[in-house]
Formats: C-alpha cells, sequence, structure tokens
C-alpha cells in the first residue's frame, strides 16, 4: 500500500514536470526577434551542411583496384573444445 502511495506521487511529480517544461518549451516573453533570427541562421546552416551532405560523391574506383581485387577473406578463427565448468552449478 505504502509503495503504491509512492508510486502515484512519483507519477503526478513527472507529469507535473513534464507540463512545465512543455509549458515554457516555446518563446518566452523575454526573448527578442534576434534570438529567433539567430536560431533560423543557425538552422539553415545546418540545412546548408546537410544539403552538401547529399550531393556528395564518393569515389568508388578503389573496388576496381588490383590491390584491391587480390585480397582474400580471413578463416574464422578455430574454437577450442574447452571444459567450462559443470553443466548445471546448483546441483551439488
Amino acid at each position: 500500500m505504502r509503495q503504491t502511495i509512492f508510486i502515484i506521487i512519483f507519477i503526478l511529480i513527472l507529469g507535473i514536470g513534464g507540463y512545465y517544461l512543455y509549458q515554457n518549451s516555446g518563446l518566452s516573453a523575454g526573448q527578442t526577434v534576434a534570438e529567433t533570427s539567430e536560431t533560423r541562421a543557425t538552422i539553415e546552416t545546418r540545412l546548408a551542411d546537410l544539403r552538401r551532405l547529399k550531393d556528395l560523391q564518393l569515389d568508388t574506383s578503389i573496388l576496381q583496384n588490383r590491390f584491391f581485387l587480390s585480397l582474400q577473406p580471413t578463416q574464422p578463427a578455430t574454437t577450442i573444445d574447452a571444459k567450462t565448468g559443470k553443466p548445471n552449478p546448483f546441483l551439488p
């Protein structure tokens, strides 16, 4: 019973905190238009960087290089059969 009350109080505190953060996430009264334009400039800079990444052309000629083509896959490591312990450690 006591644990249930603590859980309910905890959920209420989380709900109130989430509501407070949600309400204060927008443009506050003390914030100026210049701050929003700086934010817009930052967003536009990031979008320009993303566009530049989208237009990136990779040089795949290395895949046709004779040294790359001469590479051989490695063999998997051999497994050693070692006894690790009892099958059921809970048995006496």
